[in-house]
């Protein structure tokens, strides 16, 4: 049964737990059954242990707690960019295809 608790008690439970010698991989566990969400666990993982973003982005992300969400922000990831590539593209064949019928139009009302 996951806990509930805001981002600042999470906080303060990992601060003290990352004094007492607690790995980040272990505070992320309990992050994640607090119902800390992603982001937040890595904002208290790098404020909590003092590190750079990049770190907790890596140990949080890549966690086994994470794994499903990971997969499926990643496959969400990547349908998102191919639906927005077939869309730039689109829309760059209709403004080609405008741009060539005003030229047209031009050329013929001289």
């Amino acid at each position: 049964m996951k806990l509930q608790v805001t981002n600042n008690d999470a906080l303060n439970i990992i601060h003290e737990a990352a004094e007492n010698g607690v790995s980040s991989e272990d505070s992320v566990v309990k992050l994640h059954d607090m119902g800390i969400s992603v982001v937040g666990s890595i904002r208290i993982i790098r404020e909590a242990y003092g590190v750079s973003l990049s770190c907790p982005k890596k140990t949080v992300a890549n966690h086994p707690v994470w794994k499903k969400l990971s997969e499926a922000a990643t496959s969400f990831h990547k349908e998102l960019e191919r639906s927005m590539s077939e869309a730039a593209i689109s829309l760059y064949e209709d403004i080609e295809s405008f741009s060539i019928k005003q030229t047209h139009s031009r050329i013929f009302k001289m």
